[in-house]
């Protein structure tokens, strides 16, 4: 039987297969960082859609799912679809009222119904009074109107981020698909007119002189006349698509290499039309770029020659390694995390099977510890994946911190179950880790998760030993504090079981010795880092408070333990509550938004660690009053 179950524990670690390059490799640069075009889309589409999949529902109630690089690679092009996809959410049926929209199930609308709203006299005179004023003085209705705005913004970037490179006409006369040589019936780009205006005003020229420039009803004349009108608007970089919004050149999508800041298409355009050179790689990347956008994703030979050469091109022209790119589209598309947070649940949901049935197998007590192994090295997986995307440790952000340290949790209770072979510590560990990854995945909602280092964090080696150790501390604690909770529970429910309580009671005083070493070694290493850094070992800065608070807690509640002052459920109760000096130490300080350590910060967090406070005081005091209850008045 442990063979079928290594057997299926390898199939489903498989190493993800390596892609061939394609559209979604394209390197561009995002706040500071390159990274795929893959990345890029479902940055944008979770900025405006809320979520880096778009669903979308037919009459008939069916849906599909669009992906992020489909939905970019439609607005690129400026499909008039994708100017009617559902995609903006608004949660308040207020501000669906103040925009005159109808109000639908899922209270989710189009850009041009968004656009339409947003454009109304009275709404312009809104948005422009919003942003003149301070937003804690705004309602909570103008604050998601402006909000909407800003999507509605984001969304007109993207729109016409590559309108230099699509087609702007169609050339339909084969003597002027020849002046402008190309074959019949082709469309010609704003770039292209560009990168040839010499060679194209010099063949027009010729040709104007061979026909009857005086006939007003010569087709050659009218169709160049169109050509030329629609060429001047793109002149103006002022241009209207389908709809009433004035839609302006973008510079959003930077794809050309450049020494610092990355150039986007409409950088390269404004470059020639000032006159000044431009190298032939760039010329040669923005051309490849322009025929994979004007060629179907599904025409494979075209895209997969022009991909080969840009590859090519990129690799000679930066040192950018085309096989991170290709692994963090991989990283993206394997959704890791999720697949450790469904086995996790599973791990939970068998231990309370195995529990509630009194099942004695051996082979379905093993179930749990493979499944919650399968679950870890999966979490692990994504974040081995993570540090060889990004070169650093996997702790720099308060996302990293919060997946790190679930798989410290995990870790943890292996090792004890290994030890200890009761399952209680599987309990616990996939209680943490489920916990920790649903904070994750809010945190992981804001946007791109593989950001830049900010200064104060750009040293890998004190990555790699300071803020690991003192989150493999954080990770520690939090067993103790779970491990606190079922013995407060199992006390009150079942007291009688003192052999059971007397095993938890150990393990929690064994954990507690690991967590005070981590977080007191982290903390000393926290203290030299801060002498090289800043010039003092210790500056009572806020994040340094935070990580002494734990550690004298730890200290405290051993002390009391070594003393007799406190008992069995004294201890656990103490532990309970080293759960609020974690999350102050780890969340609280950040908002504060002072001190040295001035990364991580996060707004809107204080109402939920107000309420995990208030939850964690209640639950400790409760039960340990049961307990005291029960053992002061039924003795």
């Amino acid at each position: 039987m442990i063979k079928k179950y290594l057997i299926i524990l390898l199939l489903i670690l498989s190493p993800i297969c390596a892609e061939q390059f394609s559209f979604l490799h394209i390197p561009i640069q995002e706040e500071g960082r390159i990274k795929p075009i893959d990345s890029f889309a479902r940055n944008q589409l979770l900025k405006i859609y809320g979520k880096s999949k778009l669903t979308i529902y037919e009459k008939d109630n069916t849906k599909h799912n669009i992906s992020a690089i489909d939905w970019l690679f439609s607005i690129l092009k400026q499909e008039p679809s994708s100017l009617n996809q559902i995609i903006f959410k608004i949660e308040n049926p207020d501000v669906v009222k103040s925009l005159n929209l109808d109000i639908t199930k899922k209270l989710t609308y189009s850009f041009n119904q968004i656009n339409n709203g947003l454009n109304q006299d009275n709404n312009k005179e809104l948005i422009q009074n919003i942003k003149q004023t301070d937003k804690k003085y705004l309602s909570l209705v103008e604050k998601q109107i402006l909000d909407l705005d800003i999507k509605r913004n984001l969304f007109i970037k993207l729109f016409n981020s590559a309108s230099c490179i699509i087609p702007m006409t169609v050339i339909s006369n084969p003597l002027l698909a020849k002046a402008f040589e190309i074959s019949e019936s082709q469309g010609i780009s704003y770039f292209y007119y560009l990168n040839n205006q010499i060679k194209i005003h010099h063949n027009l020229q010729k040709l104007i002189n061979v026909i009857d420039t005086e006939d007003t009803s010569n087709e050659i004349l009218i169709e160049l006349r169109e050509i030329m009108d629609i060429i001047s608007v793109y002149e103006n970089e002022l241009f209207m698509r389908n709809h009433s919004s004035k839609l302006r050149s973008s510079d959003i999508l930077k794809l050309i290499p450049d020494d610092v800041e990355w150039q986007s298409p409409w950088n390269i355009v404004d470059q020639i039309k000032i006159g000044n050179a431009i190298s032939e790689e760039n010329m040669l990347i923005i051309s490849i770029l322009e025929n994979l956008l004007n060629h179907s994703q599904s025409n494979k030979d075209i895209n997969n020659k022009n991909l080969y050469e840009y590859r090519l091109t990129i690799e000679a022209v930066t040192d950018i390694n085309s096989n991170i790119l290709i692994r963090e589209v991989n990283y993206n598309q394997s959704n890791l995390f999720l697949w450790s947070l469904i086995f996790y649940i599973l791990t939970l949901t068998s231990l309370l099977i195995i529990s509630i049935f009194r099942f004695n197998s051996i082979n379905l007590n093993l179930l749990p510890v493979i499944l919650i192994i399968i679950g870890f090295l999966y979490h692990l997986a994504g974040i081995v994946i993570r540090m060889t995307i990004m070169a650093r440790p996997p702790v720099s952000t308060l996302y990293e911190s919060i997946i790190f340290v679930g798989l410290i949790t995990v870790l943890f209770s292996i090792i004890l179950e290994i030890i200890k072979k009761d399952h209680l510590s599987l309990f616990v560990g996939t209680i943490g880790g489920i916990i920790l990854h649903y904070i994750s995945f809010r945190y992981a909602a804001d946007g791109d998760t593989l950001g830049v280092l900010v200064a104060v964090l750009n040293s890998n080696f004190w990555l790699a030993t300071h803020v690991t150790t003192i989150t493999s501390g954080y990770g520690a604690t939090v067993i103790c504090s779970l491990i606190g909770h079922l013995y407060l529970i199992l006390a009150v429910f079942n007291p009688n079981n003192k052999s059971q309580l007397k095993t938890i009671y150990k393990n929690m005083l064994a954990m507690t010795f690991i967590a005070l070493f981590f977080t007191m070694f982290g903390t000393i290493l926290g203290g030299i880092w801060g002498d090289q850094s800043w010039g003092r070992f210790w500056g009572w800065d806020p994040k340094e408070n935070g990580a002494l608070l734990i550690v004298m807690w730890l200290l405290m509640m051993i002390h009391l333990k070594i003393s007799g002052m406190v008992k069995g459920e004294g201890y656990a109760l103490g532990l309970v509550l080293a759960n609020i000096t974690v999350a102050l130490a780890w969340f609280g300080v950040n908002l504060l938004s002072v001190g040295l350590h001035s990364y991580g910060f996060t707004d809107g967090a204080a109402f939920n660690l107000l309420v995990f406070i208030i939850f964690e005081i209640f639950f400790g005091l409760t039960l340990y009053g049961m307990i005291k209850y029960k053992n002061y008045y039924l003795k």
